[in-house]
């Protein structure tokens, strides 16, 4: 009986570790591996990173590797690790640190929240949908929505596996799973 318990309470504890990782080792070591010469290969890429007050910061990885050599090099063994903490949501910035860093800083809408909670399948669907093209591209819907509200969809989709790509020419956010994108 207490072997049970123990498999049991190790198993939780397994299941409860890999949920709270939101971009794996094999994506993290592929953006700290990049060259980071403006604009790089994972310039577009819209990163999450959890500061003070509750607020979510959206920037992209060359703007956190800028911010990882003017500010963070000395407290973290490499960019890789520096990456974990801060995807990974292990820390939060403050928001001072992306003073001279292009971000857009949100908080979590209510609303947007409620509708996710209903569970990530019914938000994908209400949100997404599919583009006429040959590749059947999937795309965020275009609704009318608050900024607020738009950065909380686009931040659910990157906790779940997904990367928002944005098309200033077309106007589209594509929504790209995450491993198909850095394989």
């Amino acid at each position: 009986m207490k072997r049970i318990v123990f498999i049991l309470i190790f198993w939780c504890f397994i299941s409860c570790e890999k949920r709270s990782t939101i971009i794996d080792d094999d994506v993290l070591d592929k953006l700290s591996k990049a060259k980071y010469e403006m604009p790089s290969i994972y310039g577009q890429e819209s990163l999450f990173v959890s500061v003070k007050n509750f607020e979510i910061i959206k920037t992209n990885a060359d703007f956190l590797n800028y911010l990882y050599e003017l500010k963070f090099k000395k407290a973290y063994k490499s960019f890789k690790e520096f990456l974990d903490a801060v995807l990974n949501h292990k820390i939060e910035i403050d928001k001072n640190d992306f003073k001279n860093v292009y971000y857009e800083v949100f908080i979590l809408s209510d609303k947007i929240t409620k509708e996710y909670e209903k569970g990530f399948n019914i938000f994908y669907t209400k949100y997404t949908e599919e583009l006429n093209l040959k590749n059947k591209k999937i795309v965020l819907k275009k609704t009318k929505l608050n900024k607020d509200e738009f950065l909380t969809i686009q931040y659910y989709f990157y906790l779940n596996g997904y990367q928002i790509q944005e098309d200033d020419y077309n106007g589209f956010y594509y929504v790209v799973d995450r491993e198909t994108l850095f394989k």
